[in-house]
């Protein structure tokens, strides 16, 4: 089993990836198994989309994030070194009042 997509509420896999409209160009986390995999991973993205770059490498954890195209999130979530992939936001805590 590959990654997942965690996207708005949503578990996608690479199979359920065409029944969702994905936005070109969003903001994604992207987590891999190791850390040792992540220039892999990005060098891997890079053939898809020349002349992409990463936006930040969280260069203590197997993490980094990216502005995806759906064939990079197609990829990913086939990459058996990927983890998961999630749509970055905002979060925020309740308070209360």
């Amino acid at each position: 089993m590959g990654a997942t997509l965690m996207c708005q509420g949503n578990k996608i896999t690479s199979a359920d990836l065409s029944n969702y409209d994905i936005p070109d160009d969003g903001m994604y986390i992207i987590a891999t198994i190791e850390k040792e995999d992540k220039p892999e991973v990005i060098s891997g993205l890079a053939k898809i989309v020349p002349g992409h770059t990463i936006s930040n490498d969280y260069s203590t954890m197997s993490m980094f994030s990216a502005s995806l195209s759906k064939a990079q999130i197609a990829f990913l979530l086939e990459n058996p070194k990927v983890k998961f992939v999630e749509c970055d936001g905002v979060v925020s805590i309740a308070q209360k009042s």
